[in-house]
């Protein structure tokens, strides 16, 4: 596409980038037409991400099974009673340069099972460095409500959300299940990734030059 063809010529420092799905809700072979999206969102996202050559990492809670919150990361004070899982997850986490959290709407917020994965880690993990939203919904409102709702989780983490947030309403149409879409939503996903990616460079060459507040 015209599109991805200007964004390939666009200079980026390869980044980390920690990408956190939202749904656990089943496939259409149980719920049918209100079976879960994330999993076309999250690929869309992902492509278009690794497409400009950034090292991305995918947490769906779906697969990455948390607990529900009961001990935080580090409220082990033995480290090595963490869950694997933990682990698995604290490592990229820890050593990214930006995040990106994919959210549905459930009752004007966003699931219960990001805000749990969330949880499970303290600002250490996320601070002094920028995140990106990116909602969608079935019908035509793209899960507004839900990025209104995850605006102040993140600035509590310290990962400053850009200003520029990523909605896809009619989400079944406009993302199709291997995660392609118009060149009109890569523009727009786009609108919201260049700010990520500007901020997170300068995050990023921030920390290397002076450190973050101690």
């Amino acid at each position: 596409s015209t599109w991805g063809k200007l964004l390939e010529s666009m200079a980026s420092t390869p980044l980390r980038i920690v990408v956190f799905g939202c749904s656990c809700r089943p496939g259409p072979e149980e719920m049918g037409q209100w079976a879960r999206l994330s999993e076309r969102v999250q690929t869309f996202v992902v492509n278009q991400l690794r497409g400009r050559g950034h090292q991305v990492t995918l947490f769906d809670p779906k697969t990455h099974k948390l607990p529900l919150l009961e001990k935080a990361y580090h409220h082990y004070t033995d480290p090595t009673q963490r869950p694997p899982i933990l682990e698995e997850i604290a490592g990229p986490l820890l050593e990214s340069d930006a995040i990106v959290v994919i959210s549905a709407e459930y009752n004007h917020s966003f699931p219960p099972a990001l805000k749990n994965m969330l949880d499970h880690f303290g600002g250490s993990f996320f601070m002094y460095k920028p995140s990106g939203i990116v909602t969608y919904s079935p019908g035509p409102w793209g899960g507004r409500h839900a990025a209104i709702s995850l605006l102040p989780v993140l600035h509590e983490l310290g990962c400053l959300p850009v200003s520029n947030m990523f909605g896809i309403s009619n989400a079944r149409n406009s993302i199709a299940e291997d995660g392609s879409a118009s060149d009109e939503w890569v523009k727009r996903f786009w609108s919201m990734g260049k700010q990520l990616e500007w901020m997170a460079e300068a995050m990023k060459r921030q920390r290397e030059l002076v450190g973050v507040p101690r």
